[in-house]
């Protein structure tokens, strides 16, 4: 190519491409969750109470915060691993289960009865997750995260010492550090989505 008329290229430099280093983009942390929330229910006009956002079922009311979080990550609302599932065959460890398999479900009757695993869900939990040790007065206990439903309309969350769940007393519902990598819930077909872990009857989240 000529120079233009009157003037000379200027030589800036020369590039030596055996010294270019690619650079790897370093990846975007993954979001952390914030502390998680207790979670509450409606009240009786059906609005959440004041500092508090409508999650909706089974969640309810959470803090603006844990709201943003659970746009665009999984929020941990399900049972402890190794928790064991009523079915016709026997007790089965919840991470065992699959789409199809067979478990104990509850019709709209109250009626105990066969249902079928439609979904199965894993959810990874932050190392900080806390979860419900829930025991009940004739010695039944659950592992369980603090949000997920119960079958009175309730989340786990909410039952306090006293009340009375699945025929039985609560005696304690003490929060603890879960420990381990993810939580796990199904749905059972049927009218209602129920199912017995640990022999307490509980509602899926993912109904």
């Amino acid at each position: 190519m000529p120079a233009p008329a009157g003037g000379k290229y200027d030589v800036v430099g020369i590039i030596d491409v055996t010294s270019i280093k690619e650079v790897t983009p370093t990846p975007a942390p993954s979001p952390t969750p914030p502390s998680e929330p207790s979670s509450t229910r409606y009240r009786e006009d059906g609005t959440c109470p004041l500092g508090y956002v409508d999650y909706g079922v089974p969640l309810q009311c959470v803090t603006p915060e844990y709201m943003e979080y659970c746009k665009t990550n999984p929020c941990p609302i399900c049972l402890a691993e190794n928790t064991m599932i009523d079915t016709p065959s026997g007790a089965v460890q919840v991470q065992q289960l699959q789409r199809g398999a067979m478990v104990w479900t509850v019709n709209g009757l109250g009626e105990r009865i066969p249902g079928i695993v439609l979904e199965m869900k894993r959810t990874l939990v932050p190392s900080t997750h806390q979860i419900v040790h829930l025991i009940l007065g004739d010695g039944r206990e659950l592992l369980v995260s603090p949000g997920h439903p119960t079958v009175d309309g309730r989340t786990i969350s909410n039952l306090v010492s006293g009340d009375v769940y699945d025929g039985a007393s609560v005696v304690s519902t003490q929060r603890v550090i879960y420990g381990e990598k993810a939580t796990y819930d199904i749905l059972p077909s049927g009218d209602t989505g129920f199912y017995w872990a640990d022999g307490i009857l509980i509602g899926s989240t993912l109904r």
